[in-house]
């Protein structure tokens, strides 16, 4: 009889029943991760599990440069799509300006930028079931072809209607790299290990730093050339990293990898009764039915992941506010020229970099001490840093705020927002691996619920609501999300993600 193995390929089995590791929830009743089946329906001698710790196969086991290499690839693909959530904020008024675009120019601005984010919103909850049934790479794969598509459709657009249309699609088939990365470098990453911080923090960086830069490629290439020349710029650019990614692009997904291993004991012994766990007597299509559902799902029947989704969408709205007016303000109030404004959101990305620097390295560290005295290492010990993000958050938002209201030199706003970055990075940062960890088997529906709800709020957040008050509302989730650190691992075992 085959030796059972636990999912996260870690921990061999001497029963039929399945155990997980500590981090991981295994709810009430007969909903343990991958929906498991009740107990008479367990056949261990057709269970298809890893072949032991060590399995090769197993992509927790890969070579470190192989593991490394995807997290790298990644960010380049976080980076290369969110490019084009802010490049062309600089040249928005140049865009309406077009004698072939005449159209009112109240709102139109903010919505030509904000409806990329709407797509980033809708994406994850079509991305995120059915990677988890076809596998990532399926999934990797065909939106950055139609991303592709989309960008070299909105420089082509005849019209304002056509720009809004392709870059709701641009949105929704960029939503992907940043709804499925945490997810692959879960896949790839064990839970304790000292690595998987600084795993984050790289791919996070490339989703931040792309809509800090983008605005001061976008700002020199409208000077120089037209608009169109950025979505062309862009197209190029994702072409580049598609090529190289798409050459070292491999299915990490560990249920998927199984399934395929069970196809081919079927195939080779004519023995169909060979099934993964949870997956027994699904067909595809039926299991995307059932999965479809799963992000909105435990968004709103888990208080934990509402409530620190909620904290994660108020921060981000934050951001994208920031970056979607900076440009703007510095033009009007400090009467710099397109290319120059976009340098702008240096500060930003300075506070991002620094925060991708220190928010793994503080993490990696606590839970050293931790696995130092023996204790047992929880999904939680990666949330505490979201309070002083939090803080740091706030206190950029005041700094910036206060400065451009007293007509300060332009460098002391952009000094501010150095902070600003840094908390915003660690906010994010810390929720993502907090997600992953605490949800590893269904954790790309539990990320796209949360990147759901951010977008949303990315994208609909009024603008015009003064720096100061940002501020204000950010100290006031400081109660809420200290309680919520201190209470997240009873909630997060009374979450039925199954």
């Amino acid at each position: 009889m085959a030796l059972l193995n636990d999912l996260e390929g870690g921990i061999p089995l001497a029963s039929l029943v399945p155990r997980f590791p500590p981090d991981t929830h295994v709810p009430p009743g007969n909903n343990a991760p991958l929906g498991r089946s009740s107990l008479d329906e367990f056949d261990a001698h057709h269970l298809v599990t890893w072949d032991g710790e060590n399995d090769r196969r197993n992509p927790k086991n890969w070579p470190a440069w192989r593991r490394w290499s995807l997290v790298v690839f990644l960010s380049l693909m976080a980076f290369g799509v969110s490019l084009g959530s802010t490049m062309m904020i600089p040249a928005v008024t140049k865009i309406l300006d077009d004698a072939k675009f005449g159209v009112p120019r109240e709102g139109m601005p903010t919505f030509v930028v904000s409806v990329y984010l709407l797509g980033f919103a809708i994406g994850p909850l079509f991305a995120a079931p059915i990677s988890e049934v076809y596998g990532r790479s399926f999934v990797y794969g065909a939106s950055i072809l139609l991303y592709m598509f989309a960008t070299v459709f909105c420089a082509i657009a005849p019209n304002v209607e056509g720009l809004v249309t392709f870059r709701f699609f641009a949105g929704f088939f960029g939503s992907v790299p940043l709804t499925l990365g945490a997810s692959s470098i879960g896949d790839v990453m064990r839970t304790d290990s000292p690595h998987t911080g600084k795993a984050m923090a790289l791919w996070s960086t490339g989703s931040l730093v792309g809509p800090t830069v983008a605005p001061v490629i976008g700002g020199f290439i409208c000077e120089s050339a037209d608009w169109r020349s950025m979505f062309w710029f862009h197209a190029a650019v994702m072409i580049a990293i598609s090529l190289i990614f798409t050459c070292f692009l491999s299915e990490t997904y560990g249920p998927v990898l199984l399934e395929r291993k069970a196809s081919k004991l079927r195939g080779r012994t004519g023995d169909k009764a060979y099934f993964v766990l949870g997956r027994r007597h699904k067909s595809g299509r039926n299991m995307v039915k059932n999965e479809f559902f799963r992000p909105l799902k435990l968004l709103f029947t888990s208080p934990l992941l509402l409530i620190l989704s909620f904290a994660v969408a108020v921060i981000f709205g934050f951001h994208q506010m920031i970056a979607t007016t900076l440009a703007w303000i510095y033009q009007i109030r400090y009467e710099m020229r397109t290319g120059l404004s976009g340098l702008t959101y240096l500060g930003d990305g300075l506070g991002i970099i620094l925060g991708a620097l220190a928010v793994p390295a503080a993490s990696d560290r606590y839970i050293a001490h931790k696995k130092k005295q023996n204790k047992p290492i929880k999904p939680e010990h990666r949330l505490w840093l979201i309070v002083p993000g939090t803080i740091l958050t706030a206190v950029g938002l005041f700094w910036y705020g206060w400065a451009v209201q007293k007509d300060a030199h332009f460098l002391v706003p952009i000094s501010g927002l150095v902070f600003f970055g840094f908390g915003v990075m660690a906010v994010l940062q810390s929720a993502a691996v907090y997600l992953v960890e605490a949800f590893p088997v269904h954790s790309a529906s539990v990320l796209a619920g949360s990147y759901f709800l951010r977008s949303l709020f990315g994208a609909l957040l009024p603008l015009g609501w003064g720096n100061s008050l940002l501020g204000i509302v950010a100290l006031m989730m400081l109660p809420g999300l200290t309680i919520l650190v201190k209470l997240a691992e009873g909630m997060r075992h009374r979450t039925n993600a199954a």
